[in-house]
């Protein structure tokens, strides 16, 4: 046998055992966290992983929401238009937010609780010497979309990431206003995604309310809002407060918590000629699902 073909065959041996060995392993896991089972066998990673290492950026987080193959990656995801060059997008994006470039948006690193309401709703005609009500259709619609997602920051990279966040989320909320160049605009459209195209499909929708809780009983890290790499190359004296990082000489105070929650309120909108032109009939096909609507 030709020494390649050899090399071969003992390769093909390796993988395959290498895959009965994850799982077996999956199942283990399975039998004694349930619950870590299920999501390692959706494909949802501890820590929200992305499927192949090679979609790590020096952050320790993806590229891009869709890694190698966008349908293979379902992690939730909440950005702005493509198109809309802002915030991130922006070539002055700042300090701040720069992290969030690589990911070209929110990543949620773990598998966050997503709340979805759906109403229809109907009015009741008010009649007398009835013993029923009588009730007419008003309309249908789909409500606030609320999001519950730990964060945890073990090293200055991930503070870094997280405090991103945290300012995209504050400043999603606000208008342009004053010397902006869209002054009198409203806050920015935001595009949610996740768990594939057939459930949140680039969700076009608006933020209506943003919470970080900063806890007492977790230990704090410092986040650099500067380039890390650089910064090393700047400490401050030893002996300063926050000393492991330096701008300019001036040492940097802001301090993340290693694990933290953050809760967002998104409200779907949808344009009134999108809807003039919606179709409940091909939607249940199944047709409108890649043109955002849920």
């Amino acid at each position: 046998m030709p020494v390649i073909n050899l090399f071969n065959s003992v390769m093909q041996g390796a993988n395959s055992a290498v895959t009965s060995l994850t799982s077996v392993a999956s199942s283990a896991i399975g039998i004694v966290d349930p619950k870590m089972g299920r999501l390692l066998a959706s494909g949802l990673n501890p820590g929200g992983r992305a499927n192949s290492a090679k979609s790590l950026s020096k952050f320790n987080m993806p590229v891009s929401f869709g890694g190698l193959k966008e349908n293979q990656d379902w992690r939730v995801k909440i950005s702005v238009g493509e198109g809309s060059g802002l915030f991130y997008l922006n070539n002055d994006v700042g300090d701040v937010l720069a992290p969030l470039k690589a990911t070209k948006g929110v990543i949620f690193p773990y598998t966050p609780k997503i709340d979805t309401v759906y109403q229809s709703n109907y009015q009741d005609t008010d009649i007398t010497h009835t013993n029923y009500s009588f009730y007419s259709y008003n309309k249908s619609a789909v409500s606030s979309i609320t999001i519950s997602a730990d964060f945890t920051a073990q090293t200055p990279e991930e503070a870094q990431y997280v405090l991103a966040v945290i300012h995209f989320f504050r400043t999603a909320g606000k208008m342009f206003t004053g010397q902006d160049k869209l002054a009198g605009n409203p806050p920015p459209l935001l595009f949610l995604d996740g768990y594939g195209q057939y459930y949140f499909p680039h969700v076009p929708c608006v933020l209506t309310q943003f919470s970080h809780s900063m806890p007492e009983d977790v230990d704090y890290i410092s986040a650099p809002v500067v380039n890390i790499e650089q910064a090393k190359k700047r400490p401050v004296p030893p002996g300063e407060p926050d000393s492991e990082f330096s701008a300019g000489g001036s040492s940097v105070r802001t301090k993340i918590p290693t694990v933290s929650t953050m809760s967002i309120v998104l409200q779907p909108v949808y344009s009134r000629r999108r809807v003039s032109e919606f179709s409940t009939e091909k939607f249940a096909r199944g047709e409108y699902l890649n043109k955002g609507y849920i």
